[in-house]
This record gives C-alpha cells, structure tokens and sequence, in this order.
C-alpha cells in the first residue's frame, strides 16, 4: 500500500509540474559588411559550426564560434559574377553547402566544401534548392519560366539519377522546393500566370 501512495504521489507531481521554460533565443550579428557591400544570402550549417554568406565580393565560410571567415575561391574558367553566388543551403553532413548563380554567365548550381577549393558546377539552367534529410536527393528547378523555373527535377548528389519531379506549362513557375523532414515529401512554391493578373 505504501508503495502505491509513494507511486501516486510521484505520478501527481510528474503530471501537475510546471513544463520547462523554453530555450531563450539570442540575437548574434554574424557578418559584418558595410552598406555598400550587402550581404545577398547566407544559410547556417545543420551542425551549427558554419555560415556560408555571398555579397558583393564573393562567397565567404564562417566558422561561427571562432569568427574567423575565409573567402570560397572563384572557379576557373567562365564562372559567374562574384555578386552573383547565392549560398543557399547545406548537405547534412555539413561539409559541403550548395549555390546557385546568377550574373553574366548562364544561371547554374555549384557545390562548394568546407574543406576547400573553388565550388565545383553542379548543374547549368539549375537552382539547386534542397537536399534531402539523408543527404541521398537534392531538389533542384530547372527550365526558364515566367517566374524563375517551369519543372522541379530530383537527383543524386553528383547528378545521378536525374528524374523530372514536376512539371508546369508554359504559364507557370516554380521557386522554391524543400523537404519535410522524414523526406517523404517535397514543399514548392508555385506561379500561375492567367490573362492581366499575376
């Protein structure tokens, strides 16, 4: 009997405590760019340890605790304007994060690694847009549209497997893709132009 009061009694307790205050968020300034060279985007590693930022200059990796950033070389050959690379997400492991361009040469997707080096090309007429929870598909939009993109493909981290995901007419666009988190299903952003609206 006695067994049973103490278990009721730690089973009220557990059911009427307070629930835990939730975590406080902090404001931390990350860059530090004078106005006339704006940051243009960035995106934080899912491990927490890295800012990958593009402006005026270029492409830039931030180590987060320490502050110290390196500049992501330009690729040889036609790349695109340094104002033009837009980081815009990470693979899940946090060593590479991914890019898409825009500028003077063709709009493409670049890969780019923490470890180093020029960002490697990954797809021209691309916007790569996310990669799934296990690292094994990224979503990309590719096909001028009226608005950025007409068809949303899905392949493997070194371009295999390419399959086309989606597809729209000539009046519609896609913009945006990204994953829910089991990676089952894919969220996008879509336009549909008709006749004087948008």
């Amino acid at each position: 009997a006695g067994a049973v009061v103490i278990a009721g009694a730690v089973l009220a307790y557990w059911l009427t405590r307070p629930p835990a205050p939730p975590p406080q968020l902090k404001e931390r300034r990350l860059t530090f760019n004078p106005s006339e060279n704006p940051v243009n985007a960035g995106a934080i590693s899912p491990d927490g340890k890295y800012l990958a930022y593009g402006d005026r200059m270029g492409m830039h990796l931030k180590l987060i605790q320490t502050g110290e950033t390196r500049a992501i070389p330009q690729p040889e050959g036609p790349a695109p304007d340094r104002a033009g690379f837009f980081p815009l997400g990470w693979f899940p492991d946090s060593t590479k994060f991914f890019a898409t361009s825009y500028g003077t040469v063709p709009r493409s997707g670049w890969v780019a690694s923490v470890m180093g080096g020029p960002p490697r090309k990954f797809r021209d007429d691309a916007g790569l847009w996310a990669v799934s929870p296990d690292g094994t598909l990224i979503a990309l939009g590719t096909g001028s549209g009226f608005v950025a993109y007409r068809e949303i493909w899905l392949m493997g981290p070194q371009g295999e497997e390419a399959r086309r995901f989606l597809s729209g007419s000539e009046d519609d666009g896609f913009y945006w893709a990204a994953w829910s988190p089991t990676g089952q299903r894919i969220a996008y952003t879509k336009f549909h132009l008709m006749p004087d609206t948008f």
